[in-house]
């Protein structure tokens, strides 16, 4: 004799409606972008692949100060202090060991997070431009 099995609709629905709940759970956990990885002072490639991860506006104002992104500021006085308040505890004066945390030498930048010009005091107009940002760079002066 054969066992037969029922199970009401509504048991049915509420076991599709748990099934459908996981799968965008998972769905949901799957897609998630990763936390960035928080900076310690001295660590600034987290991610160990040579580049100095850029978390805030400060350390990307920062940048126009070491534009082949090497952890080694422009000799200028300002420049040296600017770059060491944006990554503080960054051994900044000494290329022959690793310095910014970069397990050899440090190649250049990466952004690892969204940064938000007006959440940091910088007008975003309705043109998108930036009235308080300088250019980082000027290509006919590099």
């Amino acid at each position: 004799m054969k066992a037969v099995f029922a199970i009401s609709p509504l048991k049915a629905l509420t076991a599709l409606a748990l099934l459908a709940a996981l799968a965008a759970l998972l769905l949901y956990a799957l897609s998630a972008p990763a936390p960035a990885r928080a900076q310690t002072p001295g660590d600034y490639d987290t991610d160990s692949d040579n580049l100095i991860e850029i978390s805030d506006l400060d350390q990307l104002n920062a940048v126009r100060y070491d534009l082949d992104g090497n952890g080694v500021p422009t000799a200028d006085a300002t420049a040296t202090a600017a770059y060491a308040a944006a990554f503080p505890g960054g051994n900044t004066a000494d290329t022959s060991t690793p310095y910014m945390g970069c397990a050899a030498a440090c190649i250049g930048y990466e952004l690892d997070r969204n940064l938000d010009f007006a959440a940091d005091g910088v007008a975003v107009t309705s043109t998108d431009s930036y009235p308080n940002w300088e250019p980082i760079a000027d290509p006919g002066n590099d």
